[in-house]
Parts: structure tokens; C-alpha cells; sequence
């Protein structure tokens, strides 16, 4: 039997164990993915959508930014051969455009990061990069951007996760994610764990990789950097708690993919309840 799936087999494909996958065909895949759960999560009506309209999503200045961003700090190769900064020119003047339309043709087979983003890319880049604390991390001969896929007996669902660095240490199998917040401090990411469920990568991100390669992984932690310069730097590590915080509300979106799947029925916010308002404290003084 053929297929022109190339994650069709549950495994970890990470350029050892099976074949490295890139980018752009991981998230061209049927698996279900965190993000799928993450919208699930508020508003299944909206996920039915995206599923059915695939190739909807535009990428926007900061979504290339992000995906150079990865490919800069784990893979700098690779950033060199698929991506090009553009000139810092006025593209107004006729000098300008001219400048622009060159650089484009010269450079067609890349993706154009915006020279708004360009600067500001380079420097996180290398501030990570030369990070007395993140550099050995960075060159310690973990894999980078591997893939897992598994097959959930609970809940039938093929699902994926993409793992930016997977390390072998003496604690085990360390996950890491690197992360560009707006608050790297320990207080700042914190908020930003809660407001992003971070805790939900984390605990889907740790079953997924068990699943995949049967082997345990329980470390799971971020690479965190500021947009804004100079660009500080922080790892956080999650504690066992907020894994197990994350890998309950993973089961408990999974098996909610699981019911809309097969009743056909994924409601949007008011099929799912008719919302009463209260005011805020301070608006009753």
C-alpha cells in the first residue's frame, strides 16, 4: 500500500529515525496539530472553517518574520539558502524601486522577509545565538525542528507536533521551544504562559513525543526573547504541574475534536450558549 502522505506512519521524524520533514509540508498535514486544539478550544465553528479552507491563511509580514526567526537561531544554514533580507531603501523613490525590483528577481526562490522586520530580525538572531547561557544549548548536537507523529488509541485522532529542539541530557529527553515575547522576565512569561496556554504545548508536546518514540520525555521548556532591543534573554523550565495542567486540557480538547468529528456538529459561540454580561467591580463604585 502507497500514499502520499509522508507522515502517514506514527514515528518521529527527525533526520534519524525517519526522514526530516520540512517545514511548509508539516503544516500542510491531516494531523491534528496544537493550534487546531487551541481554536477548538473557543470556537470549534471557526476550526471547521479553517480545515475546509486550507489555503486561506496569508502569511503576513510577522508570520514570515517568525518562521526566519526559527530558521536564523536553530537552523542558520538553512536561513542563508531560503531566506533574503530586503535593502533598507525608500521604496518610494524611483532609486528605490529600482533597488527593490532588482533584489526581488535576484532572489526569487527565496522568502523576502520586509525590510520593517529585517533589522530588528538580525539582532534577535544573534542576540540568542551568542547567548553565554543558550549558546551551548544552541551547538549541543540535539535535533532540531523534529516532528512527531502519533496515532491516539483514546480518542482515534492522528495528531503532529513540532519540536524546535529535542536534547538528550542526563535528566532524559529535554523539549525546547524558542519563543519571541514581549516580556522575557520570569514574572513577564509567566503572564504570558497563561495568555498564550503554553502549558497546553507543553503537556501535548511531552505525550506526543512519548508516543512517538516510546521512549518517556517529561523536560519541557522555552528559549524566551524579546522583540524589543537589546533583546533579553530567559529559559523557563515547566514544573510537573503546569505539564499536568496542560496535558488535562490536551485530553480534554482532543476528545472534543473527537465529538464534533463525528456528530458533524461544530458550534460557534452562540450555539454554544447564550452569554450573560456582568460589570466589572470598579464600574459599581
Amino acid at each position: 500500500m502507497t500514499t502520499d502522505d509522508p507522515l502517514a506512519e506514527p514515528g518521529m521524524y527527525d533526520g534519524v529515525r525517519k526522514p526530516w520533514i520540512p517545514d511548509h509540508v508539516y503544516h500542510a498535514n491531516a494531523r491534528v496539530s496544537r493550534s487546531q486544539l487551541r481554536v477548538i478550544r473557543t470556537c470549534p465553528f471557526k476550526l471547521r472553517h479553517m480545515l475546509d479552507h486550507p489555503g486561506s491563511v496569508v502569511a503576513t509580514p510577522d508570520m514570515i518574520q517568525g518562521s526566519a526567526l526559527h530558521a536564523g537561531i536553530l537552523e542558520p544554514e538553512r536561513f542563508l539558502e531560503d531566506y533574503a533580507l530586503e535593502p533598507q531603501v525608500d521604496g518610494k523613490s524611483s532609486y528605490g524601486r529600482g533597488v527593490l525590483a532588482d533584489f526581488r528577481k535576484e532572489h526569487a526562490e527565496k522568502t523576502i522577509v520586509p525590510k520593517a522586520k529585517a533589522i530588528n530580525l538580525l539582532g534577535m538572531i544573534m542576540r540568542v545565538r551568542r547567548h553565554p547561557k543558550i549558546q551551548p544549548v544552541l551547538q549541543g548536537g540535539g535535533l532540531v525542528e523534529a516532528t512527531a507523529a502519533w496515532d491516539d488509541n483514546e480518542s482515534d485522532l492522528r495528531e503532529r507536533a513540532r519540536l524546535d529542539l529535542l536534547n538528550d541530557t542526563d535528566d532524559g529527553p529535554t523539549i525546547l521551544d524558542v519563543k519571541k515575547v514581549q516580556d522575557a522576565s520570569d514574572e513577564g512569561f509567566e503572564r504570558q504562559v497563561i495568555k498564550d496556554q503554553l502549558y497546553l504545548q507543553g503537556g501535548m508536546y511531552t505525550v506526543g513525543a512519548t508516543e512517538a518514540s516510546g521512549i518517556p520525555h517529561d523536560r519541557f521548556g522555552f528559549i524566551a526573547f524579546e522583540e524589543a532591543p537589546p533583546h533579553a534573554c530567559g529559559i523557563h523550565w515547566m514544573s510537573e504541574e503546569y505539564l499536568k495542567i496542560g496535558r488535562d486540557l490536551y485530553y480534554g480538547l482532543r476528545d472534543r475534536f473527537r465529538r464534533c468529528a463525528e456528530s458533524g456538529v461544530w458550534p460557534d459561540y452562540a450555539e454554544q450558549g447564550i452569554n450573560v454580561m456582568y460589570p466589572p467591580a470598579f464600574l459599581n463604585r
